[in-house]
């Protein structure tokens, strides 16, 4: 389904990319970039979405930043996700958390969970990360993402009541 800001979105990382290299502010142009890949994934612009990928690569290999690897790293994930290669996955979602790990990245958990949660999801094991997602919401009870995906994981198991308890603690 189109929806007008996702065509806003494109042209505002466009925008800030083009102003970014034209400032010579390679960080920005990465940020911009990243934005966009995000835009293009969304839109389902798979061609373009690969094209940036390369490009993003490039930025980032010419002026080395972990930071910004990776996000690269993030991206190239999710490609691996689309092409159902579970392996792939799983491998850079280790490369992203390592490089978080470096960075102490309090983000890089959620992260690298999701990621390697997709990875156990391909290959039809799921059922094998509600002991990790668990810890995970105990240990950070703030982040609605353990509670959705244990709503989730729990509702594919066909525990209705139990999916509907944890939405029920979902921020509005």
């Amino acid at each position: 389904e189109w929806r007008p800001w996702r065509a806003l979105t494109v042209a505002t990382a466009r925008e800030i990319i083009a102003l970014a290299e034209s400032a010579r502010a390679p960080d920005l142009a990465v940020h911009g970039r990243f934005l966009l890949l995000g835009a293009l994934l969304e839109r389902g612009e798979i061609g373009e979405l690969d094209a940036q990928l390369r490009r993003q690569d490039a930025l980032i290999d010419e002026f080395a930043s972990p930071r910004f690897a990776r996000h690269a790293l993030w991206f190239q994930c999710t490609r691996a996700m689309l092409d159902g290669d579970p392996d792939r996955v799983e491998s850079l979602a280790g490369e992203c958390f390592a490089i978080a790990d470096r960075l102490d990245d309090p983000d890089g958990i959620a992260i690298f969970g999701a990621q390697y949660g997709v990875a156990q999801w391909m290959r039809g094991r799921i059922d094998t990360m509600e002991q990790a997602y668990l810890d995970s919401m105990r240990a950070d009870p703030e982040n609605p993402v353990w509670r959705a995906v244990l709503a989730w994981l729990w509702a594919d198991q066909g525990r209705r009541d139990e999916a509907r308890g944890a939405l029920a603690h979902l921020p509005p």
